[in-house]
């Protein structure tokens, strides 16, 4: 595939930057397909330090910053999300910049008065996995100790529902990630049915995202029941549902030209312990280890490993653009070098 200088702009422009942040790496949740090891624990001070620091170093030069968090959960450390994007939100916003917040989150802990406080400091993009309707949810998205989840989140979705019903609320955009596979799929239209009754009243603050449950490398990824071509026309009728009730919905399928954010040259991932990696699944695979955040908030990355990542640029492969970890050589020499 050619990049259009367009595109290219996109993937290496310095002056457009992303952070995708791990505050913690610990979570409340064990859903039975998730891959982490959860080893790693809350962010300590010096590199929450480090991170602001590094944030207001880059400012000067930034026409655009993306901070995004994740996990783990990352809401069992909101106080490091709220510290962090208020100073990020502070510093562009001094400067004229353009700065933009994202979390992805279970929503358990996603009470109202939490989520008026993500606002405030500049997070205005959600994006929260339902696994279905709550019988295959609740057997699939569960606490740490074995209790179902569907209910807390249900309820905390309809509680912000309510209290953002009015023009005056800040812009915000709910992107509920629902889950699918060959066992789940043909009860998934009961779970459509209730999103568009609760969120089609407000359709321009919630958007669907119908995904195919993946195996990413958990130790249960044999129960996942693959899908047949039948399932997957089926997913696609509950898509126009969803569209046709006004709820904005798109399917992997549906999206042309993907380009992953660990093949982009300007997005980088600060883990826990000041790590930075490049993929977010990869996390226990040494070749996503490219550099280190220090508490000053100077970085620095291993070129050699960090140029695998992002060799889709150069060759300008449609699959290594989409997911570089897919191939990726099996040391960190550069198969470009």
């Amino acid at each position: 595939m050619d990049i259009d200088l367009s595109t290219a702009h996109k993937i290496l422009n310095p002056s457009q930057f992303e952070l995708i942040v791990l505050p913690t790496e610990k979570c409340n949740f064990r859903c039975t397909y998730c891959y982490e090891d959860f080893a790693i624990g809350r962010m300590p001070g010096e590199i929450v330090e480090g991170l602001k620091r590094l944030i207001s170093s880059r400012a000067d030069e930034t026409a655009e910053f993306i901070l995004s968090w994740f996990g783990g959960e990352p809401l069992l450390a909101w106080d490091i999300i709220l510290d962090v994007s208020s100073h990020a939100l502070k510093t562009f916003s001094t400067l004229g910049r353009n700065y933009k917040g994202y979390i992805t989150t279970n929503a358990y802990r996603l009470k109202v008065g939490l989520f008026q406080e993500l606002i405030n400091v500049g997070i205005r993009n959600f994006q929260i996995t339902l696994d279905g309707t709550k019988q295959v949810h609740d057997r699939r998205r569960l606490r740490r100790d074995g209790a179902g989840t569907f209910d807390v989140i249900w309820n905390n979705l309809i509680a912000i529902r309510d209290v953002a019903g009015t023009a005056e609320f800040p812009w915000f955009k709910i992107f509920l990630r629902v889950h699918y596979d060959g066992e789940s799929i043909e009860s998934l239209g009961r779970l459509v049915t209730d999103i568009i009754d609760a969120f089609s009243c407000n359709s321009k603050r919630f958007a669907v995202n119908l995904h195919e449950l993946e195996c990413l490398g958990g130790s249960r990824d044999n129960e996942i029941v693959q899908l047949t071509e039948r399932d997957r026309a089926l997913a696609r009728t509950y898509a126009e549902r969803l569209s046709r009730a006004g709820l904005r919905t798109i399917m992997p399928s549906d999206v042309r030209n993907y380009i992953c954010y660990a093949a982009r040259a300007n997005s980088l991932i600060i883990r826990a312990d000041g790590r930075i990696s490049k993929c977010t699944v990869a996390l226990s695979d040494d070749r996503n280890n490219v550099g280190q955040l220090f508490p000053d908030g100077h970085i620095e990355v291993d070129n050699d490993k960090l140029r695998p990542w992002i060799r889709g640029v150069f060759t300008g492969s449609k699959d290594e653009l989409a997911c570089p970890l897919k191939g990726l050589p099996l040391n960190s020499s550069s198969p470009l070098s």
